[in-house]
């Protein structure tokens, strides 16, 4: 008797016979990553966690985050399908976009016109500490953004912390003092 695999209804209606006697069984049998009616490769949304997020999905990620518990607190207690990355990164994007509906044209008119005031004044300061024009400097911080900026002091100061230690070293570890 030929092995009778059932699909739950709403594959193509009605619950649905696969059976291995037939021809598409035998190219692509049954398996966990194998759709039974066509033998194409299905990816579990169990693994994959591309499941799609609800508002209360939203909602809950949102107030479990906020009682201070961590993505592996999260994932397995309210969201078992998807993983803790999906979760960081679902959480991440919701702040994002929170954040960033927050400033409408009213509070971002406020802010130019904020800026157009001290903006002369605000840049000359940083244009005489590195001995340049304050539009050049407006330029330049405005074309390498905060984040490269950023990353651009960090480098510095590990080379400079670099330089001094290497700078001050005598070349005796600690290791190498005998008692």
């Amino acid at each position: 008797m030929p092995k009778v695999t059932r699909l739950p209804r709403g594959w193509l209606g009605d619950t649905q016979q696969y059976t291995a006697a037939s021809p598409e069984a035998q190219l692509h049998p049954p398996s966990p990553d194998r759709c039974a009616l066509t033998g194409s490769i299905v990816k579990s949304n169990a693994i994959a966690g591309a499941t799609t997020w609800s508002q209360q999905d939203d909602e809950t990620l949102i107030n479990a985050r906020a009682q201070g518990l961590n993505w592996n607190q999260i994932s397995p207690k309210y969201f078992p399908s998807k993983t803790s990355n999906n979760c960081r990164k679902r959480h991440e994007w919701l702040i994002e976009r929170q954040n960033t509906e927050q400033w409408d044209g009213v509070r971002v008119e406020v802010l130019a016109e904020a800026y157009m005031e001290v903006r002369s004044e605000m840049w000359r300061i940083l244009g005489a500490k590195v001995n340049e024009k304050w539009q050049l400097v407006e330029q330049k911080c405005m074309e390498k953004g905060l984040k490269n900026l950023t990353q651009a002091y960090r480098e510095a100061q590990r080379k400079e912390g670099n330089r001094l230690v290497f700078g001050d070293d005598s070349g005796i570890g600690i290791s190498d003092v005998e008692d």
